[in-house]
């Protein structure tokens, strides 16, 4: 939602790709209106409200009745990612985050966040391919970060106890109705060296693979 007069006409601008006019359809015609405190009449006529021209009052009367429309669609708030993710699964009951009612070792919350499926017990590790890992390439699923507002990283071990992170790691996504393949190619390769993904601290698990083995999506207090 643009803030004031100018963040609103770079958003026309961005838009329409020009500046709004009244020989435009009817929404453009508005968005005219609405460009600058220039009276604008074209075939129909305007109708002035008092806050028609779009700036800090007309921003936040928009954003209020944004917000009233929120509440009445939702008046017990707005259902979270899990709470999408977790609808998916019809007939499951998925209520408890931190359940693991196909008791593969992960939390209904982890299975999310690595796109696996709480259903299924053998959907416990997210990583798809490491017969390219000596390259230092591999492949892992996630859920999309643009449902998880998380962010991931690569890091590397020799011992699986210290653990160094790869900052020139390259990700990239292959996303399929939510849920991403990543494709990683860490810059640091070597047989003896274990790449592992790891999501931020607030949701922090620790996906490892050692020499060809996968390891379980594991918290960081636990050895592997």
């Amino acid at each position: 939602m643009p803030s004031n007069n100018a963040a609103y006409q770079n958003w026309c601008l961005m838009w329409y790709g020009h500046q709004p006019t009244m020989s435009g359809y009817g929404v453009e015609r508005e968005h005219a209106r609405q460009w600058s405190t220039t009276l604008l009449n074209g075939t129909d006529t305007q109708v002035r409200f008092p806050t028609e021209i779009f700036d800090e009052a007309a921003s936040a009367e928009a954003k209020a009745r944004v917000q009233e429309l929120i509440d009445l669609y939702y008046p017990n708030g707005r259902p979270t990612d899990y709470d999408n993710w977790a609808a998916t699964f019809p007939g499951v009951n998925l209520l408890d985050p931190n359940a693991d009612p196909d008791e593969d070792g992960l939390s209904n919350d982890a299975e999310r966040i690595w796109g696996l499926n709480p259903t299924n017990a053998a959907s416990r590790n997210a990583f798809t391919s490491t017969s390219r890992l000596a390259s230092g390439t591999f492949s892992y699923t996630r859920r999309s970060t643009a449902f998880t507002a998380m962010s991931y990283s690569v890091w590397t071990s020799t011992n699986l106890t210290t653990w160094t992170q790869d900052a020139n790691a390259a990700q990239g996504a292959r996303p399929a109705r939510g849920r991403m393949s990543k494709r990683c190619r860490h810059t640091q390769p070597s047989g003896d060296l274990w790449p592992k993904a790891v999501y931020p601290a607030a949701r922090r698990a620790e996906l490892i693979a050692g020499r060809g083995n996968l390891h379980r999506v594991m918290p960081p207090d636990r050895a592997c």
